[in-house]
């Protein structure tokens, strides 16, 4: 059996979803180093045998971890140490490229083992040059390194132009495919189980609470719409970090906008986020930067109409190619609401992603990678 030791947040969910969709299917016996504070999460959420994990020792476990100067490297090394009982790895997979996890990824590495990074976005897209080549350093003795998307691919390419030859773009598997395909003839049902107005249309701004989505901004333009009353607006606020000041000022300007409309704050199963994707008519991606992400693939699953910021680059409208409307300047977002893509179109959209963006598409991919029987 194949030993595969996964760097990474414990309790992203992705990396959840890679395990149950990728790793354990695949067959591989999963590590990860986990610390007291997270073990009784990991051992809720992992049934499986397969995954094992490694001690991680916190600073506030220890009196001595928190001497200065020298106590950080006494904890450091405890926490090597357990690794080392672990040894040998076949693989080490780094999920979201930092610094921390490179270096103790090489830590473990031996003759045998192939280590692979993998680039989410903000870590490539959002970084400062100086953490960009200190990283290189490490990236250099990697075997493989994937990125989730076309755009950063491209920006990967252009970053470490002598690393190109050891990379691909694996795209993230979208977990809720099956779960928009099980409501996908019900967007009457799904309206009604979030008291959207069936005779208006449900315009979906943004997909988070943060400032990068930029609501405040679409909204501004919206108010030159005479017929308000044919509107219904969304804004999904349950993910991302809510700066206080934005908020209150967003919400002061959804409340005086003169259009019905729900805020959800509410965590959403995969059922009833499903069931929000099915209900949105028209769905407004005019955040600052993104590559490609999972909520955006749903809403194109879910046949919605997209209205997207051409400042966002995303390659894979070229390629595949994906059919939405465009703007460059807020401005044209109420003249892109009278416009419409056709069912043609949309079907087409969602055929696409289809055939990107499912776990085992994903699955195929990483077993190609590892060098492992894809057993499914």
């Amino acid at each position: 059996m194949k030993k595969i030791f996964l760097l990474g947040n414990i309790k992203s969910s992705y990396i959840i979803q890679f395990i149950e969709n990728v790793l354990e299917p695949l067959g591989l016996e999963v590590y990860m180093q986990v610390s007291n504070d997270d073990i009784e999460f990991a051992k809720k959420m992992f049934l499986c045998p397969k995954i094992h994990f490694i001690r991680f020792y916190d600073s506030n476990e220890s009196k001595m971890f928190r001497i200065p100067f020298l106590g950080s490297k006494i904890q450091k090394f405890y926490n090597y140490f357990e690794l080392v009982k672990n040894k040998p790895f076949d693989y080490v997979h780094v999920q979201y490229v930092h610094k921390h996890y490179l270096s103790k990824a090489l830590f473990v590495k031996s003759k045998r083992t192939k280590c692979f990074a993998s680039f989410w976005g903000s870590d490539l897209l959002r970084q400062s040059e100086s953490v960009l080549r200190e990283e290189e350093k490490f990236l250099k003795k990697f075997d493989f390194i994937s990125t989730a998307a076309l755009l950063l691919q491209s920006s990967f390419e252009q970053c470490y132009p002598n690393l190109k030859r050891k990379s691909e773009m694996i795209p993230f598997g979208c977990s809720l495919l099956p779960y928009i395909e099980k409501y996908s003839n019900d967007i009457n049902t799904c309206k009604k189980f979030f008291n959207f107005p069936q005779n208006k249309k449900v315009v979906a701004i943004g997909y988070n609470a943060s400032e990068a989505q930029q609501h405040d901004k679409v909204l501004a333009v919206l108010d030159s719409i005479k017929n308000k009353n044919d509107f219904f607006l969304v804004f999904q606020m349950s993910y991302g970090s809510k700066e206080e000041i934005y908020y209150s000022n967003l919400f002061k300007m959804i409340n005086e906008s003169g259009f019905e409309y729900k805020i959800i704050t509410d965590f959403l199963s995969m059922d009833n986020l499903a069931k929000l994707r099915i209900a949105t008519d028209v769905f407004i991606n005019a955040q600052t930067t993104d590559a490609f992400s999972n909520s955006v693939i749903e809403c194109i699953y879910a046949e919605t109409q997209i209205i997207n910021a051409r400042w966002l680059h995303y390659p894979e409208l070229d390629q595949y190619p994906i059919y939405v409307n465009e703007f460059s300047d807020f401005k044209e977002i109420p003249m892109l609401l009278k416009q419409s893509i056709s069912e043609e179109k949309l079907e087409w959209n969602k055929l696409k992603i289809k055939e990107e963006s499912t776990w085992e598409v994903c699955r195929k991919k990483w077993a190609t990678s590892y060098g492992v029987e894809n057993k499914e």
